[in-house]
């Protein structure tokens, strides 16, 4: 796709490639499991960006409902992390699309929809967690944590 850019970055002695896609608002992280972000706050998503890096991911970033679709459309997602209100349609209708089509994708709501009628509709769309914003670091690490590895670092002394 002409529209993708390739930018390699380095942190923490770690090479990364990030690839923009500047029609959808979006940047890819490359690592062993696949994640999903869906939540249209830029600073939601910059934030995500920095507590998944915990994680040995790859992370697809959409600001849309239109944008996620096109992603699962040409992706597999072990984990998908999502807003329920978006411009165009909302969480649950994601995450019912994303089980019908792969049960073994762990989705969790990430919203500030906090009512238990809004839980029960997160339920019944198959999310296996429900946070709700602002969430915590730790909360939210722990929440990622039951269903994808931190990284490992070489901790071996060499002598």
């Amino acid at each position: 796709n002409p529209a993708n850019k390739e930018d390699p970055v380095t942190a923490n002695n770690i090479e990364l490639t990030l690839v923009k896609n500047e029609n959808s608002n979006s940047v890819k992280k490359t690592g062993t499991q696949h994640v999903l972000v869906v939540d249209d706050s830029p600073s939601v998503r910059k934030q995500l960006e920095i507590e998944l890096d915990l994680f040995d991911v790859t992370v697809d970033f959409a600001d849309s409902a239109e944008s996620a679709f096109n992603y699962l459309n040409t992706n597999t997602y072990d984990l998908a992390l999502l807003d329920v209100v978006l411009p165009d349609k909302n969480g649950f209708q994601i995450c019912k699309s994303i089980k019908a089509n792969n049960k073994e994708t762990i989705a969790i709501m990430l919203t500030g929809k906090s009512t238990q009628a809004d839980k029960i509709k997160g339920s019944l769309a198959g999310c296996n967690d429900y946070l709700i914003k602002p969430v915590g670091r730790i909360t939210f690490q722990n929440a990622v944590k039951n269903f994808i590895p931190l990284k490992t670092t070489n901790t071996a002394i060499e002598a």
